[in-house]
């Protein structure tokens, strides 16, 4: 049977609780049979209703602390602390706590309701500690915590060993274990890389090449069993100069490889040049606001250097600044997006365009997902012919009238 959870939230704001929804949202996918007031509860329900009965029919309910939930519950404001007193009448009659998971979000544990101090609860600070609690989440709600291992017998230590003496049979390497550099290891090959004189990825001659390899030791620890461990990565950097055989311009590359960045997106290499890459031209609107001018910039150069979460979420930006340069301010971007439409700055089509590129941005910030190269050339190239439709095309339609 799939396990049943509440979650209790404060809605800070439209951000927060768009990333509340795609919490929820993974958790469903994942199996697990979520109560959201975002889902569930219908509009003339009764408030004080739907949270009775969420924390009481629900399996477990998940506790997603901010700085405001916390602030909320001590004082007993409104739903967070109408939930609040739900919870500690639960955990008293039924003494019942394993069923409340705490999650801190950004705040420590000292800053947790008073409730909840003492609990033994996840937190989310970084991309890194929002997996790991997710997945330890999921095992608690799933039953398949760790599971601890027999007891086994009291083993006898020889008289003698000790920590020193098992340490020293262990060899030990450098801090660094460079290969000796090699040059023109790679002179004379073909690369295929973007040009931007070209405009275009194309081939190019490599004029001369410096190689470097190595093995790095990251950290050791010492097992009582196995002695000294060394964890190492290896390393490889060929320095090189290019020639574009389409226009003949040189460009310094370094292709390098580092065998701790490895995962299921990047097999551990990736490419540096100089000048740097300049896919995507940007473009000299003569009508764009200078503020929103700004953002453009920076979203073409976050796509040219490969940050596609930062591209993201400056396409985000680019939306709701436009809005508000419409004069739309009111409401979460959704509402502004449908208002545009209502007030006939984009027909219906381009609002569901927009609302596409609003989720692709709620995603890089919220659940810290990467687009692909593809998608995110396709939102700026939208963004782009918004911008034609919205302010070129008018600002010279403007010129012509005045010329009359």
């Amino acid at each position: 049977m799939n396990p049943k959870v509440f979650i209790s939230y404060s809605q800070d704001d439209d951000i927060y609780k768009d990333w509340v929804k795609n919490f929820a949202d993974r958790l469903i996918r994942d199996g697990i049979e979520v109560t959201l007031d975002q889902y569930d509860l219908q509009l003339g329900a009764m408030n004080a209703t739907f949270m009775e009965t969420g924390v009481r029919d629900n399996e477990f309910v998940i506790i997603l602390v901010t700085k405001k939930y916390a602030e909320k519950a001590n004082a007993r404001k409104g739903g967070v602390g109408y939930e609040t007193d739900l919870t500690t009448g639960e955990i008293i009659m039924k003494e019942n706590r394993r069923k409340f998971i705490p999650i801190m979000i950004c705040i420590e544990y000292n800053e947790a309701p008073s409730y909840l101090k003492g609990a033994n609860a996840l937190k989310i600070n970084s991309l890194f500690s929002y997996e790991e609690a997710y997945e330890k989440l999921y095992a608690a709600l799933t039953e398949q915590n760790p599971i601890k291992p027999q007891l086994g017998k009291i083993r006898k230590i020889s008289p003698g060993t000790g920590l020193a003496e098992l340490d020293s049979d262990i060899p030990k390497l450098p801090a660094t274990n460079e290969i000796a550099p090699k040059e023109n290891t790679s002179k004379g090959e073909i690369v295929r890389t973007h040009c931007n004189k070209c405009g275009r990825i194309i081939n190019h001659k490599i004029l001369v090449n410096y190689y470097v390899s190595g093995t790095e030791v990251l950290c050791s620890d010492f097992d009582f069993r196995y002695g000294r461990r060394d964890y190492t990565a290896d390393y490889k950097n060929d320095y090189q100069i290019i020639e574009c055989f389409g226009c003949n311009s040189i460009t310094y590359r370094t292709d390098r490889y580092f065998s701790e960045v490895q995962d299921d997106d990047n097999d551990g290499t990736w490419e540096e040049r100089f000048p740097t890459k300049n896919e995507k031209q940007k473009k000299n609107y003569k009508h764009l606001p200078p503020t929103l001018m700004k953002i453009y910039e920076e979203v073409i150069v976050a796509y040219n250097h490969d940050c596609f979460i930062l591209c993201s979420a400056g396409v985000r930006a680019m939306i709701d600044g436009i809005c508000t340069d419409k004069g739309i301010t009111d409401g979460s971007l959704q509402n502004k997006i449908e208002k545009m439409r209502e007030e006939k700055f984009i027909n219906p089509q381009h609002e569901n365009i927009l609302h596409k590129l609003r989720f692709l941005g709620n995603e890089a910030l919220h659940a810290l997902q990467s687009p692909s190269q593809e998608e995110i050339n396709t939102a700026v190239d939208i963004i782009e012919h918004i911008i034609e439709s919205l302010y070129e095309i008018l600002g010279k339609a403007e010129i012509l009238r005045e010329s009359k």
